[in-house]
């Protein structure tokens, strides 16, 4: 049977919208499925964002979880399995919050992982530098303690094993990958390259150049970047954090829309 996604499908990627200090809805546009790549940043009122969304768009969204998705305040604190269930919880007709799942739409395989970090390689000296970063402050996978640098790995190679088993799965469709952060630090483009760095990245760019899947959209670094990786289209489009009305990105596209 022909479905409405027989034919090209129309994306608007997006991400990093932290929504904590402000209230971003997307623009209307022609897009048949909007794309939120994580950081929302709302944490545990995220429905009521969802419904203004819905209010105004009237079409199917899918986001992914970013590393402040999963920061705990003090009102709200639970660890990474307790925020994915209430973010799933938060799932309507039209929204779903997602975190290694898969959505088949027509021809297309929608594949989503926060997908986290692997310190470049497990470097020592990347880990080391990491432990700065508020994550290990904020977030927890256990009643215990806050995460660290070996949970988080763990939490990597979960998310990898599970975007490689679905793009193995689903050859016969067009894979799009959704992961908050990007498989490849070739996208940063605003900071000098230090072991550091690569806290920012899971590095996957090994799996997307086996598979070539026909789309990769991430967040997390602060900057748009936009490229052909072979066969596929890498999107990065995050609008970063505002401060005195300015949103952090001026590269930001506002009701960016792309076909694949």
């Amino acid at each position: 049977m022909k479905t409405p996604f027989d034919k090209k499908l129309i994306l608007q990627p997006f991400s990093d919208i932290h929504n904590y200090d402000r209230s971003y809805i997307p623009p209307i546009t022609e897009a048949d499925l909007i794309v939120c790549a994580g950081d929302m940043d709302i944490g545990y009122n995220i429905s009521d964002w969802v419904k203004r969304v819905e209010d105004v768009h009237q079409k199917p969204m899918i986001c992914g979880l970013g590393n402040h998705d999963f920061w705990n305040t003090s009102t709200a604190n639970m660890t990474v399995s307790e925020w994915v269930e209430h973010y799933r919880s938060c799932n309507t007709d039209l929204t779903q919050f997602m975190y290694n799942e898969t959505k088949i739409i027509g021809n297309y395989a929608i594949i989503v992982a926060t997908m986290w970090t692997d310190f470049q390689g497990e470097n020592p000296i990347c880990i080391r530098d990491s432990k700065l970063a508020k994550d290990f402050t904020r977030i927890r996978v256990n009643n215990d303690s806050n995460i660290t640098a070996q949970q988080m790995l763990v939490l990597y190679k979960e998310a990898r094993d599970y975007i490689v088993q679905e793009l193995e799965k689903h050859k016969d469709k067009k894979c799009i990958v959704v992961t908050h952060y990007p498989p490849t630090i070739s996208c940063n483009i605003t900071f000098n390259i230090t072991p550091v760095s690569y806290y920012w990245v899971g590095f996957m760019e090994d799996v997307m150049e086996k598979y070539q899947p026909a789309a990769w959209i991430s967040g997390h670094m602060h900057n748009t970047f936009i490229k052909k990786f072979g066969n596929t289209q890498f999107i990065m489009n995050p609008a970063g954090k505002i401060k005195n009305s300015i949103i952090q990105n001026p590269d930001f596209v506002d009701g960016l829309t792309v076909e694949i």
